[in-house]
């Protein structure tokens, strides 16, 4: 018995509505301000040298993200637009250079440009809900993600240049490339889940935690899928 309620305990929702509400509501705040007063040449720049510092020290650059030693929102803002444009590029190339294409779908590529976001989303929203009371706040679990998923720029990249230069050598280094990335994506992730949930020094614990996590955010995946948005 008392095993089944420490079970319930570890996997139970706690969330603050009137909480979650304002902390939503700042966020949205936070993304409308940075589109609107974003530079996008001296973002771009800074952005740029703060992702090769997070590939060069990824540990350390997530530390830094999750203990909110500088606001790094900005910076997964222009992240995420990076991962759209480059979403919908991929699409509209491959398309483009496709020899039995019969045209751009517009359904197909606002899909692919929403993809990115809503990837991250589905993993905020979980983490949100089962990270456990003293969860970091939503605009540090969504920057963190974020700015963790972004090293998938590189895979739409490589697609798009194996999209114009249809060879096999560039399919080969495409495909190695990918899922190396994917790899070093979802450590990345795992490693923000890791320090922005509820965290009591039970590894055994904390893992469990993070593998519900991960299965709740493929189920809301799987569901947007079957209504037709993702």
């Amino acid at each position: 018995m008392d095993e089944n309620n420490n079970n319930e305990k570890e996997f139970s929702v706690d969330i603050d509505k009137e909480e979650l509400k304002n902390q939503t509501k700042d966020t949205v705040n936070q993304v409308k301000e940075t589109i609107k007063n974003v530079n996008f040449k001296k973002d771009a720049s800074a952005t740029k040298g703060f992702v090769i510092n997070m590939i060069k020290k990824p540990f350390s650059t997530i530390e830094e993200i999750v203990l909110e030693k500088e606001n790094r929102f900005p910076n997964a803002v222009i992240l995420m637009i990076c991962l759209m444009v480059l979403s919908g590029l991929e699409y509209v190339l491959s398309i483009a250079f496709s020899k039995y294409s019969s045209g751009v779908s517009f359904k197909v590529l606002v899909l692919d440009i929403l993809q990115p976001l809503l990837f991250v989303l589905a993993f905020t929203v979980a983490t949100v809900v089962f990270g456990g009371k003293e969860k970091k706040n939503i605009t540090t679990i969504l920057t963190g993600l974020t700015i963790a998923y972004s090293p998938k720029i590189f895979t739409y990249i490589a697609s798009i240049i194996y999209s114009i230069i249809n060879i096999n050598i560039i399919g080969y280094i495409y495909t190695i490339l990918s899922n190396s990335i994917n790899f070093f994506t979802y450590a990345l992730m795992f490693l923000v889940i890791k320090n922005v949930i509820t965290n009591d020094g039970d590894n055994d614990k904390l893992l469990r935690k993070i593998a519900v996590i991960a299965i709740c955010a493929y189920l809301i995946i799987k569901l947007l899928v079957i209504i037709g948005i993702y």
